[in-house]
């Protein structure tokens, strides 16, 4: 009788990937995610800025050359928008699009 009890009581725990929590993988992901989104803004920042070593810097480390801002605009865009040819011409070479769907 106890193991049926003990058993209910274990079966009635919900799977963490049943409710939408996603368990270890999607607190994983989720960080992930926030890296990339952290990643990509300081790409943007860092165009405005015209600091194109920066650029270089968090190329390398992964940031997305297509990376857009709040509004919807490409760092593409942001490089033109500014005047800095260097860093347009850095991102274009690494296939970023001024306008990004």
């Amino acid at each position: 009788m106890a193991n049926r009890t003990r058993e209910k009581s274990i079966g009635a725990v919900p799977d963490k990937r049943e409710n939408g929590l996603g368990g270890r993988n999607g607190l994983l992901e989720e960080k992930m995610e926030a890296k990339r989104r952290y990643k990509n803004n300081m790409l943007i920042n860092a165009v405005i800025g015209g600091r194109l070593d920066n650029v270089e810097k968090l190329w390398k480390r992964g940031a997305d050359v297509n990376a857009v801002d709040e509004k919807g605009r490409s760092a593409l865009k942001w490089a033109r928008f500014t005047g800095n040819d260097e860093i347009a011409d850095f991102l274009s070479a690494r296939g970023a699009k001024e306008n990004v769907d």
